[in-house]
């Protein structure tokens, strides 16, 4: 081919095209993509959260029912006004099981409030009970311990069981809510003549 390419260099003028290769897809449609990866992926964690937490949660209760099934075999006879003690003595793991739930009912956008609130008022009652039991340990003699403190830690007590009660029927409430299974859509049947 003979032909001669010929350029003349000449001023731009209007507007210059863009020049960039464009996606097929229009960005709200990745937006929208993208949005609902990260609320999957959020539910999925707030899942293993709930799972985690109600875990936890279900373990002061359930560790005095195994330590009074399995003393009698090693000859130790528990009575049961302990147990409450056995649990307010693991009150620790309902608190870290209170917060895991409270990070599943977050992401999971559901009990949010009372299970928040609920790990919240364990937390500061453990916390004020350590401190005004710190005062009085066994070195001191129990009738020179006022009233009121012996009454203010018996209240705490109840308050801290109560607490972790309610903790485990919001966990089983939390479970249910995430875990409720799709509603099946009834078929529309032919009208038989």
């Amino acid at each position: 081919m003979n032909t001669k390419i010929i350029v003349k260099e000449t001023a731009a003028r209007g507007r210059r095209i863009n020049a960039t290769p464009e996606s097929d897809i229009p960005e709200e449609v990745k937006l929208e993509v993208k949005r609902e990866e990260t609320e999957t992926h959020r539910k999925r964690r707030g899942k293993v959260f709930a799972i985690i937490g109600t875990v936890l949660v279900w373990l002061p209760l359930l560790f005095p029912i195994y330590s009074y099934i399995a003393s009698p075999s090693v000859g130790i006879d528990l009575p049961f006004a302990m147990y409450p003690f056995l649990i307010l003595r693991s009150q620790f793991w309902a608190i870290l099981g209170g917060l895991f739930l409270y990070l599943g009912a977050r992401a999971t956008n559901t009990l949010r409030k009372p299970i928040g609130w609920l790990t919240i008022v364990m937390f500061v009652v453990l916390f004020t009970t350590s401190l005004a039991s710190s005062k009085y340990t066994v070195s001191v003699d129990p009738s020179s311990i006022p009233a009121f403190v012996v009454y203010g830690m018996i209240i705490s007590q109840i308050l801290t069981l109560l607490c972790m009660l309610a903790l485990n029927v919001f966990s089983v409430l939390l479970l249910k809510r995430i875990y409720k299974k799709a509603p099946v859509s009834p078929e529309i049947s032919e009208p038989t003549v």
